[in-house]
């Protein structure tokens, strides 16, 4: 059996122009499909389930991909309600990566931290 840990391949993060609500994305890959994991400041984790592996050889070289959305809106009583530190976290048989974003209050372009990430999308529509 084929395994390879995982590894981020894109991160994103999006926020409307008046900061009122936003998304972060996450996509990493591995072999198998890692399960990815978005963790709030407040300790809340939400689970992304790794999507079904197609039928491979031992000759190929696809590893599987998954991607985490977490839509952030803020709930109008406290311009600090979403900020904070929050961790994607891609695990499979092979081990695992975080990725820490930082978002600040008010909103502005979050800071990255990693264990493994190849691409970074930062973008305010």
């Amino acid at each position: 059996m084929y395994v390879q840990a995982p590894m981020f391949n894109e991160v994103e993060a999006t926020f409307d122009v008046d900061a009122s609500a936003g998304r972060l994305t996450c996509v990493a890959s591995g072999e198998p499909a890692p399960v990815l994991y978005w963790i709030q400041p407040s300790g809340k984790a939400t689970r992304y389930g790794a999507p079904p592996s197609p039928e491979t050889t031992q000759d190929d070289d696809q590893v599987g991909l998954n991607e985490a959305v977490l839509e952030l809106e803020r709930d109008g009583s406290s311009d600090v309600s979403q900020s904070g530190m929050y961790i994607c976290v891609a695990d499979n048989d092979a081990g695992n990566a975080t990725l820490t974003v930082s978002l600040p209050s008010p909103y502005v372009s979050p800071t990255l931290a990693g264990s493994a990430f190849t691409n970074s999308h930062f973008s305010q529509v």
